[in-house]
């Protein structure tokens, strides 16, 4: 038996800009290998690297989807079906577009894989596969160790290990809560320890980057888990919230454990848009405290912001952008709000008929799909390309890098990949996207 589990490249269609740099892995799909009984034979094919070979004799293919590359993932599954092969489809996408997905699939899988995966493979050898597996909140004990083996390209991509899922916050615009729920599930301590000397020593793998979606989310755990990581001397980076950065003993232990950089989502220099979203817990007058603490301890940040809030008018990426600069922000990364599906932000904006984009290729956080406020889609979009540029001219990105050589070069590349990669993608990709629709805010 052979199965091949695919990550759909939303690009493979169209002509683009793309730069050679490390990305992210498809963790997911190496975990679902883990999971995936010895006997049988499995490939990996990342389409951001290999373009997927149809006709290749496999039994059953699994495809995982994002929204953005939701469309992709259904012209491969359709293939593979004229072809007489079985399609799983599963991710957060079918997940929460479950009746839109089964039309391109012999089965979807609804969340999490493990504990239910075994069950589709064994339904699957015995000819009963169901229509739709659903699974909620496993126990991540049972988590195998992702099988990096799998990936020809292995050297690049960054080394991404993650400990635990779910996130005690409840924001508005995201659907972690929703797929993983508000309890902070974790992996044995021991296991995550295994993997991370599973990458060696090699330069390339001295930096490590827990996705988890809030490191720190089970602050018992955290503690823990840093204090094993202080004898493998690594350097790591990872995602939390400002509220949990209060918490002095839990920062100098992060330091001690080989944290350099921290993603953080300030979202917006709004209060009212904060409490939109559902953020309250972020304290615009605290950021600059919070970032000048972060570098005293010589930790990087490396900052979310949203535009396309009700209060966001046309001023908001100057002085977004002037706050970074300001702050002394190492890095930052900007996106439009977004109505993703499983979101309340989803609901509230399809309820008011806010929502005018239905292509789901444009719901990657860099295309304007329902209309602002207090600016149209065009001018939102605009504005998130002024602030690419602007804030990742050379010369900043100069002073960065200068910055933060000592303390997290890795920081670097990410500076250098914003440079070279994104703001002349985001020029190469709105070319591609021709058909973007010019509407007027109503």
């Amino acid at each position: 038996m052979r199965i091949k589990f695919i990550y759909p490249d939303r690009y493979a269609n169209l002509k683009k800009f793309r730069l050679s740099l490390l990305r992210s892995p498809p963790l997911n799909l190496l975990t679902l290998a883990g999971l995936t009984p010895n006997d049988i034979k499995m490939e990996i094919v990342d389409e951001r690297f290999r373009k997927v070979r149809f006709n290749d004799g496999v039994d059953l293919v699994a495809i995982t989807a994002l929204t953005c590359n939701a469309p992709r993932a259904y012209e491969i599954a359709d293939e593979y079906r004229r072809q007489g092969k079985c399609v799983i489809l599963g991710g957060i996408h079918p997940t929460f577009m479950s009746e839109e997905a089964s039309l391109h699939a012999d089965s979807v899988v609804l969340g999490e894989a493990e504990g239910i995966w075994e069950k589709v493979i064994d339904d699957f050898r015995k000819g009963t596969l169901k229509p739709v597996y659903s699974n909620s909140c496993p126990d991540l004990s049972k988590t195998p160790l992702p099988r990096w083996d799998l990936l020809p390209e292995r050297n690049r991509y960054v080394n991404f290990v993650q400990t635990s899922r779910g996130c005690p916050n409840d924001c508005a615009f995201c659907s972690v809560t929703t797929f993983s729920g508000r309890k902070v599930r974790v992996r044995p301590i021991e296991s995550v320890i295994k993997e991370i000397k599973s990458f060696g020593s090699s330069a390339i793998r001295k930096f490590i980057i827990f996705v988890d979606d809030n490191i720190f989310g089970n602050l018992k755990y955290a503690k823990e888990l840093l204090k094993n990581l202080i004898p493998l001397k690594i350097k790591w980076g990872s995602e939390t919230s400002i509220n949990l950065l209060k918490d002095m003993e839990l920062l100098k232990l992060a330091v001690k454990s080989g944290c350099r950089a921290l993603f953080i989502g300030f979202e917006t220099l709004s209060e009212k848009a904060l409490k939109q979203i559902n953020k309250s817990f972020n304290r615009v007058k605290e950021y600059k405290k919070i970032i000048k603490t972060l570098h005293h301890y010589g930790v990087a940040v490396h900052a979310s912001l949203i535009y396309g809030f009700d209060d966001d008018d046309s001023d908001v990426f100057k002085r977004t952008v002037d706050f970074l600069e300001e702050a002394k922000v190492d890095s930052a990364i900007f996106s439009i709000l977004t109505p993703l599906p499983g979101t309340r932000l989803y609901k509230e904006f399809k309820q008011n008929n806010r929502i005018f984009e239905r292509d789901w290729t444009k719901f990657d956080a860099l295309h304007s799909t329902f209309y602002p406020k207090k600016m149209t889609p065009k001018e939102l979009e605009a504005g998130l390309d002024w602030s690419y540029r602007e804030y990742y001219r050379p010369r900043r990105v100069l002073s960065r890098i200068f910055r933060i050589a000592k303390t997290c070069p890795f920081m670097i590349p990410v500076n250098l990949g914003y440079m070279l990669g994104v703001r002349r993608g985001l020029v190469a990709d709105r070319k591609n996207n021709k058909d973007l629709r010019s509407v007027n805010h109503k």
